[in-house]
């Protein structure tokens, strides 16, 4: 892990000229500029490589896990109250639970009303842990999606044609992978 980071920082020290005999392509795009564009804006990077379908699945997926950060936040808070409501209404149902303050818990409470506190707080734990776990994810998909925003850039360059190829052929004892160069 932490030669990635120490590549990636680097990368971003390197000032553009180093790229203008290596790393840039006919259309003068470079790896650095496409991984400052996709650390910006996710699927900037993607877009600027010329790869527009990348783009869209960065989008995608990056949208979904954010709906699932906000989704889960809401459930956390929605148990969070419903814990609060409850511990108050088992201690001191009279007094303190019938504060105006208390409306809105009581109204998030409704859904759970029957549950002991201590299962409200397992169910506010594990939707914290959840929320937690999308957080995570959204933050490594931009950092996937910025780090083949760099390699992508790295490999406008390299030459694709019909003299190297790789296929899959069935043989007698299953499926083989088969390495064909045509050399000049």
């Amino acid at each position: 892990m932490r030669p990635l980071v120490c590549c990636l920082l680097i990368t971003l020290c390197v000032p553009c000229s180093a790229y203008a005999q290596t790393g840039d392509d006919a259309a003068g795009r470079s790896p650095r500029g496409a991984l400052t564009r996709a650390l910006v804006l996710p699927g900037w990077g993607q877009l600027y490589n010329g790869q527009p379908l990348k783009a869209a699945v960065v989008w995608a997926g990056l949208g979904g896990l954010g709906t699932g950060v906000i989704l889960q936040h809401r459930r956390y808070l929605q148990l969070r109250h419903a814990a609060i409501y409850t511990v108050c209404i088992d201690t001191d149902p009279g007094t303190t639970c019938a504060d105006p303050a208390y409306a809105r818990y009581a109204e998030e409470a409704a859904p759970y009303e029957g549950y002991r506190a201590d299962a409200l707080r397992n169910l506010r734990d594990r939707a914290r842990r959840n929320r937690d776990l999308f957080l995570v994810g959204t933050a490594a998909g931009v950092a996937l999606q910025a780090l083949d925003a760099y390699v992508s850039a790295h490999l406008l360059s390299f030459d694709v044609d019909e003299r190297l190829s790789v296929q899959l052929v069935p043989g007698p004892g299953g499926a083989t992978w088969v390495l064909r160069m045509s050399l000049p």
